[in-house]
Order: C-alpha cells, then sequence, then structure tokens
C-alpha cells in the first residue's frame, strides 16, 4: 500500500484495490501503455498485461520489502511526460445476427480484421481475463468494431464462412 501511495504522490494514477496488483494508467504519466511496459521491461520488470491504456503487474506474496523498493526506484526513475490524450474509440452496440451458440457452432475462418467489415464474429478473441469482447459471437463487425480493434491491436478474428464445403 505504501509503494503505491509513494508512486501516486509521484503523478502515477492508478487504478483498482487488490492488495497484489499494481495497475497503472500511465497516459496521464506520458506513455501508452504499450510503450510503458516495453520501458519496464527494459529495467527487467515483466508485466502482467500491457494495452494502449493500461499497465498490470502482478506482485508475489513472497516479495520483500527489498523487491518493493526496487520496483518502486525503477519505477520512479521513468521520466514523467506531457499526457498522452488518445482515448479508445466510443463504444456502441453492435447488431445482433444470430445467437452466441449458434456462431459458435457455425463453420468458421479466421480473417485479418482489414477484411471483417459486414461479417459475423465466429469466436471471441479476448486477450486478458477478465476482459470484454469488442464484439460478441454471433454480432456483425462494423467500422466502430474495427476501430476498436484497431486500436487495441487485435489484427486477425474468427468469422462465419461464408464459403460452400
Amino acid at each position: 500500500q505504501k509503494l503505491k501511495s509513494n508512486l501516486q504522490e509521484q503523478g502515477y494514477c492508478l487504478r483498482g484495490d487488490e492488495p497484489l496488483k499494481i495497475t497503472i494508467c500511465p497516459k496521464p504519466y506520458g506513455y501508452d501503455g504499450r510503450h510503458f511496459a516495453k520501458i519496464l521491461l527494459e529495467k527487467n520488470i515483466v508485466c502482467e498485461f500491457a494495452d494502449p491504456d493500461y499497465v498490470v503487474m502482478m506482485l508475489t506474496p513472497e516479495i520483500d520489502l527489498t523487491g518493493l523498493n526496487q520496483l518502486e526506484k525503477k519505477l520512479l526513475s521513468i521520466s514523467k511526460r506531457p499526457a498522452v490524450t488518445e482515448h479508445p474509440p466510443e463504444f456502441h452496440l453492435p447488431e445482433r445476427v444470430m445467437s452466441i451458440r449458434e456462431a459458435a457452432l457455425s463453420p468458421c475462418k479466421i480473417i485479418p480484421i482489414s477484411e471483417s467489415c459486414g461479417k459475423i464474429l465466429a469466436s471471441a478473441s479476448v486477450s486478458c481475463p477478465p476482459a470484454v469482447p469488442i464484439v460478441i459471437c454471433g454480432e456483425r463487425i462494423d467500422e466502430a468494431a474495427i476501430q476498436h480493434f484497431t486500436y487495441y491491436d487485435i489484427k486477425v478474428c474468427t468469422v462465419i464462412s461464408t464459403d460452400s464445403p
């Protein structure tokens, strides 16, 4: 808790209240989350998860005071920069075309996101629980969904195959 408090006093924006998890919103500190995670990796800190908006570090009960102090020192050695103002695309509710079951049991294929507009999602791909999918199985992929996929660096998706067997 002291580590989290010290980080916040130095300008870090933290989220969540799990005792062994540190979730940093690096944009107010001047970094995209993935870039921030790369900086941490160069300092031998491996993040559990990183996307454009968040970096998550999971601590273990075995980490001692020395380890926490080293982590704090490395985090505070990163210079604060002007805030990153890019935000995720605005969410909207996709069109439901069929049930999740029907979509999951339909023939499918994996295609690039750039070719997915108008297709029906067959299988959601989320990177980290409790991740929320951008589109649910059985929903139509539209331009807004493609903007989200692109923002989160999702390159392919599984869609209902309309190809004849």
